[in-house]
């Protein structure tokens, strides 16, 4: 339920090169959704009535992506913007979600609809937990903040649950037990494990940031079963008045039903890019370790994404009430530290802030000098970079790789100097040249399959890429589906007997640009919607 104030405000709406399905809606104070043309919104979010205005355009069969673009007004309390938001996505994207549902439900759970009996225990008191935190702790900024990030999840939910009621749907009805599902996923791939052993892990990504003489690239793509390869790009753009907050505008890659990237690949409005790749565990004994008087991950890293400058800021942040969940190794890129030491490289601290949490252990260290000066560039591709983590993770016995022994350690040492700007790390994060390895499953980025013998549904997903201009703008350049880059697109008309609804039959999209548009006159946003948005 949406508990209740606001200012005026800049629109984020977004730029996307390619035609068509575009809806518009506002959320009132009278919890009223009202769909609109999608170049009004602007002048609809100056209404004071008005608490969130947001933008969806599915493109789905023409790029692999739908968007979703949220905004909302200062003049309301923290939790009402971004339950507003919630509500409005949950509605806009319902079909979506109960697509991703099914598709979750199906693979993960064995079509069962429910998490196993002491892994739903975990999440319940975890929420317990926090709701009696928020409750104990009411001049707490950070735990107003999560309060407000909690509240756009119940609007998320609610808003699903209006269209399913609108649409006569109930055979799409979730509780928000099962809802909650999606958007705790991450976290879930920890604590199911730790109650079921035989619940399959395959949390895996490849990152890269690389330093040439005049720019700093970033990309990265997600691995994971093509079940999941329902993509959503995202950009919310909220004007929250707690004194923490210093981020306005996220823009980040996810799926259907989930608040966070789960990707993850993030830009925020002051010139960081936070991505990460995951950490495994071979070591049951850690699983002991889990505590449910936590905050999960995907609301630590919101809530470090929001309140944090500097990538020192963001680790302190985000491993605080740490859960020992959806364990990873986070790199946080720092635009603003690269603009300061970018002629003076010798002396730079800060550029790329790495933060590796592993049930009871953590490494958090500035990799500016040791890594990304030393040789060139940073990359992470789940393997633990802290030798304390590593030595307790299992890795040794197994998976038998080091950081630096790593398969991709290597590929990503031996193509490192092709990448001098934005085409090129383009083509190395979705590269998968079997001459490699001998295997198109062992790669930047893997296409398992292709195996010949044993091929699997799983592999990299998609790609993102900016470089420090784009950083400025909020602007990224996305591409959906396993890679294509010396490989046979990838289509469901091979895989039939496998879950994948909601998706494109072949994924065989380009590279597109996606830019987050903050515009402080909305007259000008109003002419720029138009003139850039196809309807």
């Amino acid at each position: 339920m949406m508990l209740g104030k606001v200012f005026l405000l800049s629109l984020l709406l977004a730029t996307i090169y390619c035609q068509p399905t575009s809806v518009g809606y506002y959320f009132d104070k009278a919890s009223n959704l009202v769909q609109v043309p999608v170049a009004q919104l602007p002048v609809y979010l100056l209404n004071d009535s008005v608490i969130a205005v947001a933008s969806y355009f599915d493109r789905l069969n023409t790029t692999g992506w739908t968007f979703f673009q949220a905004s909302s007004n200062p003049k309301y309390a923290d939790y009402q913007q971004m339950y507003a938001a919630g509500y409005i996505e949950g509605s806009a994207t319902y079909d979506l979600i109960w697509d991703a549902w099914n598709n979750f439900n199906d693979f993960m759970l064995n079509g069962a609809g429910e998490l196993p009996g002491k892994a739903q225990e975990f999440v319940t008191n975890q929420t317990k937990w926090m709701t009696n935190a928020i409750a104990l702790n009411p001049q707490s900024h950070y735990f107003q903040l999560l309060n407000a990030t909690l509240n756009q999840l119940y609007g998320l939910y609610e808003g699903y649950i209006h269209m399913v009621n609108k649409t006569q749907r109930e055979d799409m009805y979730l509780t928000f037990d099962q809802f909650y599902f999606l958007t705790n996923m991450g976290d879930l791939e920890d604590v199911i494990p730790a109650f079921d052993s035989s619940f399959p892990k395959m949390m895996e990504c490849s990152c890269f940031i690389k330093l040439t003489p005049d720019d700093l690239l970033s990309g990265h793509t997600t691995f994971n079963m093509y079940t999941f390869m329902l993509r959503l790009m995202k950009s919310y753009h909220f004007p929250l008045n707690n004194p923490l907050v210093k981020v306005k505008t996220l823009m980040f890659s996810a799926r259907p039903g989930d608040l966070e990237s789960k990707d993850d690949f993030y830009t925020l409005d002051n010139n960081l890019v936070v991505v990460e790749t995951s950490l495994n565990n071979y070591n049951k004994t850690n699983y002991d370790y889990l505590n449910y008087n936590t905050v999960p991950c995907w609301l630590r890293l919101t809530i470090a994404n929001r309140i944090s400058s500097t990538g020192q800021e963001w680790a302190n942040a985000f491993l605080e009430f740490r859960s020992g969940t959806h364990n990873n190794q986070w790199l946080v890129v720092d635009y603003n530290k690269y603009a300061t030491y970018k002629n003076n490289m010798s002396a730079a601290e800060g550029i790329v802030w790495m933060a590796e949490e592993f049930y009871f252990q953590i490494n958090s260290k500035d990799v500016t000098q040791e890594l990304l000066v030393a040789q060139g560039y940073v990359a992470g591709y789940n393997v633990p970079y802290g030798q304390s983590i590593y030595d307790v993770s299992g890795y040794d016995q197994g998976y038998n790789y080091n950081y630096t022994s790593d398969p991709r350690a290597k590929l990503f040492k031996k193509y490192a100097s092709n990448v001098t700007n934005l085409d090129t790390i383009k083509e190395l994060i979705r590269h998968n040249n079997v001459s490699d390895t001998d295997s198109p499953c062992v790669a930047i980025s893997p296409r398992c399959d292709l195996l010949e013998d044993g091929p699997s549904i799983f592999g990299a997903i998609d790609g993102k890429a900016l470089n420090s201009k784009m950083v400025k703008t909020m602007t990224v350049s996305i591409i959906s589906g396993p890679t294509t880059q010396g490989q046979p697109a990838f289509s469901w008309n091979n895989w039939q007997d496998q879950v994948h609804r909601g998706m494109p039959a072949t994924f065989d999209f380009d590279w597109l640009l996606y830019e987050a548009i903050v515009g402080p006159l909305p007259s000008k946003v109003e002419e720029k919607v138009q003139q850039q948005i196809i309807i």
